[in-house]
């Protein structure tokens, strides 16, 4: 099994997922077998889910980590994030 493709109920992976399910990764920071993962976990989701990634991600983006994780944790389990 790639990594990436285990999956974990942990809201920090969870974040993680949320956030790199639709980027290119122009760092080159992720394996790409992560980063599908990611996006395969995304579109398997509910558009309720969907919705509760987004505005997890919008908590990431101003700036409140905490409030994102307290978010994510109704998720289904997400891929695992090699760099954590």
């Amino acid at each position: 099994m790639h990594m990436g493709h285990n999956k974990s109920n942990d809201p920090a992976h969870k974040l993680q997922a949320a956030l790199n399910h639709d980027t290119a990764d122009v760092d080159m920071d992720f394996p790409r077998s992560y980063l599908v993962a990611c996006q395969l976990w995304f579109t398997a989701l509910s558009s309720s889910d969907r919705r509760v990634a987004s505005v997890a991600v919008s908590a990431f983006t101003k700036g409140d980590e905490t409030a994102a994780k307290n978010i994510v944790h109704v998720l289904p389990p997400a891929p695992v994030c090699p760099l954590l």
